[in-house]
């Protein structure tokens, strides 16, 4: 299992091209630390397994990468921030957490899965435990957060009940009005900000 979970974070990595004309694939896009700017992957945590290829550069409590909700109004988060920084989080409880990991500025790659409960942050299992799953998520993930200035280099989402590839989202821009986000070459869709304010940026 980790070693498919390890091609499926180089594919991230490795994702380019595919674009229809249009868009521009550019490196990674990046919200403002205190924008209202924010991405809807369209998919409902489920057995999900979510890789992402991130980055900070600032940010404050909370942080987060990915968040859903599930049926209680409990969240599901990849890359959570409070006062201290936890690898992901399906919140069944105040204190229920998956694994600890301190968040810097560098680039890593965090891949949460709900077959088993995995975190994998940089190609290390950092946990195990089937108690972290999301599986009765009712609302689509999302990523960026006003609370931290975070650059995306590509996100993939697969379904681990058939290995059906569900997004895979390449940085990009529009030339018609210059506006950044994440095109599916899945769907063939482009994501872009779902709140109106704040503006995604792009390098």
């Amino acid at each position: 299992m980790v070693s498919l979970l390890r091609r499926r974070a180089m594919m991230v990595q490795a994702a380019s091209g595919g674009l229809p004309p249009g868009y521009i694939q550019v490196e990674y896009i990046a919200n403002v630390i205190g924008e209202e700017t924010q991405i809807d992957t369209g998919i409902v945590p489920a057995n999900t397994c979510t890789v992402i290829d991130y980055k900070f550069d600032e940010y404050n409590s909370p942080a987060f990468l990915a968040v859903g909700k599930d049926e209680s109004g409990q969240r599901y988060r990849v890359l959570y921030k409070q006062s201290t920084a936890y690898l992901a989080w399906y919140l069944h409880s105040s204190t229920a957490r998956s694994a600890q990991q301190a968040i810097n500025k560098n680039r890593h790659t965090i891949i949460y899965n709900n077959e088993g409960g995995q975190v994998i942050y940089d190609n290390t299992v950092k946990a195990t435990n089937s108690g972290f799953d999301c599986t009765g998520g009712n609302t689509t993930v999302k990523v960026f957060t006003p609370n931290a200035a975070l650059r995306i280099y590509g996100m993939t989402m697969t379904d681990n009940s058939n290995g059906t590839l569900l997004r895979n989202f390449i940085p990009c821009y529009k030339t018609a009005d210059g506006e950044a986000g994440l095109y599916d070459t899945v769907s063939g869709n482009f994501f872009g900000n779902i709140n109106g304010t704040g503006t995604i940026v792009y390098g």
